[in-house]
């Protein structure tokens, strides 16, 4: 269930569990899950599509092997959000429970959005403060080092604000 939704770069935000296809309010347009194929991905996905959801992004990865995050595929999964964002759609984010890998995903789209950390943990603390409780300093440091070493590595895409 979405609790919150905030008005971010023209479009709408929200972040939580892993989410009943049904559950979610008719708002809702594009999602991100970041949950694993093993945690039921796929499926979750084919019944968003099944139920009104006109765009589903699917970004895993487990905080139990951060290092096998490619930062160039995060850049890039953050510039397809913001983009989802920019066309007006309300986008919700999840993870199993809604809690590290949502607070992390959104804290690093809201970096690469233009907010400095005080204000991304600020938005994050709005949207599900949960979230923002379970984003430990070193957490949000990987994401930071992370989103660093992608344009390093060579990333293309654009930031937005």
């Amino acid at each position: 269930m979405v609790q919150r939704a905030l008005h971010i770069g023209g479009g709408l935000l929200s972040i939580g569990p892993k989410p009943k296809p049904h559950k979610l309010p008719d708002s809702v347009g594009a999602v991100v899950t970041l949950i694993q194929e093993r945690e039921g991905a796929t499926a979750l996905g084919d019944s968003l599509l099944g139920n009104g959801i006109s765009s589903w992004q699917h970004f895993p990865f487990t905080t139990r092997d951060l290092r096998a995050v490619d930062p160039v595929v995060m850049l890039e999964s953050f510039q397809h959000t913001m983009d989802l964002l920019q066309s007006g759609l309300h986008v919700h984010v999840h993870c199993l429970e809604g809690l590290h890998r949502s607070g992390m995903y959104t804290y690093g789209l809201l970096r690469m959005m233009g907010c400095d950390q005080f204000d991304a943990m600020d938005v994050l603390s709005m949207l599900r403060p949960e979230s923002a409780r379970a984003l430990t300093t070193s957490l949000r440091e990987w994401v930071e080092t992370t989103i660093k070493r992608g344009f390093r590595k060579g990333w293309r895409g654009s930031l937005k604000s």
